[in-house]
């Protein structure tokens, strides 16, 4: 059995907001859901070997998690800036919309890690097999 371990990096962003958002669940309670799915061969690969994708459409566990998406309309005041993720990384747009109603969210995407592939630039946090590195509420 893989075991999944929640990344600092993940509850940083958990802690800095603007993103997808948990309402009445742990990160840890995220992870071991994902950990399930793992085990039993639920994933789809990511970007690279040592990434993966565990999607959860369970409407009870969806309710948990708040999307960051709006319906726009021409009521919609939007606000755009140049931003980093990271201070080495080449900065984007980032275009916001400041009003409207967040959509329902129908499909979680947890994003994890393998353990390997984060120590290779000393980002593991945890000594599991894997880590949950981010997740993504969709509608």
């Amino acid at each position: 059995m893989k075991k999944i371990g929640v990344s600092s990096f993940v509850r940083g962003q958990v802690k800095k907001g603007n993103k997808s958002e948990l309402y009445n669940i742990s990160l840890e309670e995220v992870a071991l859901a994902a950990e399930q799915k793992l085990n039993i061969g639920e994933f789809k690969n990511g970007y690279r070997d040592g990434v993966i994708i565990v999607e959860i459409t369970d409407e009870e566990f969806c309710k948990n998690f708040i999307c960051p998406l709006v319906k726009i309309d021409h009521d919609t005041k939007l606000k755009c800036k140049s931003t980093k993720r990271r201070p080495e990384e080449d900065p984007y747009l980032q275009i916001k919309a400041i009003n409207g109603t967040r959509l329902k969210t129908n499909l979680v995407e947890i994003i994890l890690y393998r353990h390997d592939v984060l120590k290779e630039t000393n980002e593991n946090s945890t000594s599991s097999d894997w880590e949950l590195i981010a997740f993504h509420a969709i509608p």
